[in-house]
């Protein structure tokens, strides 16, 4: 999609912004639908079961707060530098280290 818009950019002067949103959580999520690892890990938590951990559990995730992507999508409109541009999105600062087993 993505080399779409730049095509679309170059052809038709359509201006972009892209988003690369990473495990976003926060309120009025739906924790019974399949919607990313925070959920699953909710989900196996109130269920009473282990969480699933893939490879060898020394991998560590990025989660992001809702209003930490929603606010840097929302103004990006109003920022033309922004245009046409590729932004990874998410606070790196809250690590979950997959190195424990819930028992």
């Amino acid at each position: 999609m993505e080399l779409d818009l730049r095509s679309a950019h170059e052809m038709f002067g359509l201006n972009y912004v892209v988003f690369r949103p990473h495990n976003v959580y926060g309120e009025n999520q739906n924790i019974g639908t399949n919607t990313g690892m925070s959920l699953d890990f909710m989900n196996q938590i109130m269920q009473g079961k282990a969480l699933t951990i893939f490879g060898d559990g020394s991998q560590t995730r990025a989660f992001s707060y809702i209003d930490d992507v929603a606010i840097p999508i929302t103004h990006s409109v109003n920022i033309p530098a922004a245009y046409n541009q590729v932004f990874n999105v998410g606070r790196t600062s809250l690590i979950l280290s997959m190195n424990w087993r819930r028992s």
